[in-house]
């Protein structure tokens, strides 16, 4: 027999399209499909694009890579070894490669509905357009804190100098801030720019603050870069103008700068919303002769249930401009290491290196591992090595969330189930309620819908197989009594062998 209790789940959906077509009864498919974009895309309330602004600026194109997910992909920042992007209308992550390749979806539990990222070269910062920014490991992918921010942050920058960020929220003035949310600084901008993402600069080809925005009457594309002391407007440059995936009214996201994407040079990086990863040379990095070092420990990851012999990979890298052969390495971590060397890179070469070792990691807990390079006469002995925790946790199911609240589930009937409930302002938990079905046998259930439309559907999960996953199989869609949507009603049948 199968006791339903927390591995049951109801879920209230509002059919998009129906809804379209109830409050949109004379749109066109053209129309209809403007509509779905607009419900991905985070655009600023009112926004008409206008045309592209085309310029003589030097920004070379170094790469424009299409968007995987692009169900809501706003925000992006690297760290060198992978490029990130956000899910502004949910709790997901995005992983690429640095060649553009999807990777993964993931997590951080206690971060959701983040827009711009920063990296100040150990964490990534976010915020959900409020004061409080997230401060999280994405290696680990765990929440490290939360930062009371000193405005509502939507755009967002690491400023090293100042050891603080560089945030607003669409076009409020532009505020430094320190971790403990202290103002560090200001400066004034028109009021009109709309801006969703915000890079720092400061290297040769100047300092200052590049912000992307979704201006009114721009193509909603323009980078623009500010003297953050006086405010003075001292470049701009429409994205629309060298871009190939995205077209006129696309809509611009998250920013970011970072050093030796491509090899010597910075890199001004951004989002086009669920459209394309992009990057634009902004000035040339320091290079010197010998400098190698550890780019990522790619393997292990954090998860669940890990085993007692996880596979470790490194990644090493020739930053510098003399081919490198026989570079040293070594990998330590709790209760093992290994060292060897690499083959022969030249300027800019990479190396993966799954070692002979593996790790047991099959007690739940967290674990540390660093790699390191030893190349005798390094000239930058700052990266030469990474370190990561990685986190075996026992299964869990995920919290559970929602970014829109306007129905609610408001009365349960299913065997022993009896449960009447009202407005909750959030996602409810009744998982000390339990039903017992015999496997092979079924049971009737009932769901009041409050503050129904007769476009909404109702959907239950159960997990049969306690993979704390609800899959396709696992699925079972009510059927609407009289059409209003006040009430549905349906069967939960248990499969043969269920226990």
């Amino acid at each position: 027999m199968k006791r339903i209790t927390s591995w049951l789940v109801l879920m209230l959906f509002v059919a998009s399209t129906a809804v379209y077509s109830q409050a949109n009864q004379q749109l066109s498919k053209k129309e209809l499909l403007k509509l779905e974009t607009m419900r991905v895309n985070e655009a600023v309330p009112g926004s008409v694009p206008g045309e592209i602004q085309y310029t003589d600026d030097p920004f070379d194109l170094q790469f424009e890579y299409p968007c995987a997910d692009a169900s809501g992909e706003a925000g992006i920042e690297t760290d060198g070894s992978y490029l990130y992007t956000t899910k502004w209308n949910g709790d997901l992550f995005f992983r690429y490669g640095m060649d553009g390749t999807y990777i993964e979806s993931f997590q951080v539990p206690g971060a959701a509905s983040v827009r711009d990222l920063a990296y100040d070269g150990t964490y990534f910062y976010g915020a959900a357009a409020s004061t409080s920014l997230f401060e999280m490991d994405f290696d680990a992918q765990i929440l490290i804190s939360t930062i009371s921010a000193a405005v509502a942050t939507r755009a967002c920058a690491y400023d090293d100098g100042a050891d603080g960020f560089w945030g607003n929220n669409w076009s409020d003035t532009p505020t430094l801030y320190d971790r403990t949310g202290a103002v560090l600084g200001t400066f004034p901008i028109n009021g009109d720019e709309s801006f969703y993402g915000f890079a720092w600069m400061d290297n040769g080809e100047g300092t200052g603050l590049w912000g992307y925005s979704q201006k009114t009457g721009t193509s909603q594309n323009m980078l623009y870069l500010y003297d953050v002391a006086t405010g003075d407007l001292l470049n701009e440059f429409d994205m629309l103008s060298i871009l190939t995936i995205p077209v006129t009214g696309d809509i611009g996201g998250g920013l970011f700068m970072h050093p030796d994407v491509v090899s010597g040079t910075w890199t001004l990086g951004g989002i086009v919303q669920n459209k394309c990863l992009w990057g634009v040379e902004m000035g040339v990095t320091d290079v010197f002769p010998n400098d190698v070092g550890v780019s990522a420990i790619a393997e292990p990851v954090s998860g669940v249930d890990l085993t007692a012999s996880e596979p470790i990979v490194i990644v090493v890298k020739n930053y510098g401009t003399e081919t490198q052969s026989n570079i040293p390495w070594e990998v330590t971590w709790d209760g093992g290491s290994e060292s060897g060397t690499t083959g022969t890179l030249a300027h800019g070469d990479t190396e993966e290196i799954t070692l002979s070792a593996t790790a047991d990691l099959s007690a739940y807990g967290e674990y540390t591992f660093e790699a390191c390079t030893d190349l005798v006469g390094d000239q930058v002995p700052d990266n030469d090595c990474k370190s990561k925790v990685v986190t075996n946790s026992p299964p869990a199911y995920c919290d559970a969330s929602t970014n829109t609240e306007d129905e609610w589930i408001a009365h349960v009937l299913c065997g022993d189930i009896d449960n009447a409930s009202g407005w909750q302002g959030g996602v409810a938990d009744y998982t000390d309620q339990f039903t017992t079905i015999d496997a092979g046998a079924s049971e009737d259930i009932t769901v009041e819908n409050g503050n129904a439309w007769a476009s909404d559907i109702v959907y239950v999960w159960v997990d049969w197989n306690n993979n704390y996953e609800f899959e396709v199989s696992e699925e079972f869609q009510l059927t609407s009594v009289g059409g209003t949507g006040e009430t549905f009603e349906g069967d939960i049948v248990v499969p043969v062998g269920t226990v």
